[in-house]
């Protein structure tokens, strides 16, 4: 039955966008406020979340982000993994996948009113992809490539990214809702 309050679910059109992180609409809020609370056996059915991140850096490689869409952070609950998405220099994007069975250690701050940060150490070495042709309006693919970084997130552990104030705090708490062992690995300084 549906819940007072709850604004409907967006056509499918904007779905996709949602996913996508280019339309910030009421209805996905209010998915991700109605699955919030479901634990971690729901994971699979939540939506994934997307969030600006304005630094991303990893070992002596760094990426700041240019404008709004440089630099995305993505939690994917049904496949567990986090993905830092970054647009470079020509145009196209390239991404960073992590799993979060690879993650040793994690610990964020999220300040109200300040700067927050996450920081994960790895395991072992993420894959790296780049968009393939990218076409307006259509689903973007992904192909292997080589680490983008220099070698730097192949050969460094510690990943750590910065958002502007209030932009992490509900997608970590989602992201630790869902997962008992990065529960218990966190640290919040």
């Amino acid at each position: 039955p549906p819940h007072h309050g709850m604004a409907a679910p967006p056509p499918h059109h904007q779905r996709q966008q949602h996913l996508q992180g280019h339309h910030q609409g009421g209805g996905r809020r209010a998915r991700q406020a109605s699955s919030a609370g479901q634990g971690g056996q729901e994971a699979t059915r939540m939506k994934a979340s997307n969030f600006p991140a304005s630094t991303l850096q990893i070992g002596k490689w760094k990426k700041v982000a240019a404008h709004e869409g440089g630099l995305i952070a993505k939690c994917y609950y049904a496949k567990k993994k986090l993905v830092w998405e970054v647009l470079l220099e020509e145009g196209r994007k390239s991404k960073i996948e992590i799993s979060w069975d690879d993650i040793s250690a994690l610990s964020f701050s999220a300040p109200p009113q300040r700067s927050a940060f996450l920081e994960i150490e790895l395991s072992s070495s993420p894959t790296f992809k780049r968009e393939s042709d990218p076409q307006p309006r259509r689903h973007t693919t992904w192909v292997k490539r080589d680490d983008f970084t220099g070698g730097e997130a192949t050969a460094c552990r510690p990943h750590r990214l910065f958002f502007a104030p209030g932009v992490l705090t509900k997608h970590i708490d989602r992201l630790l809702l869902c997962d008992e062992r990065l529960r218990k690995l966190c640290k919040n300084l």
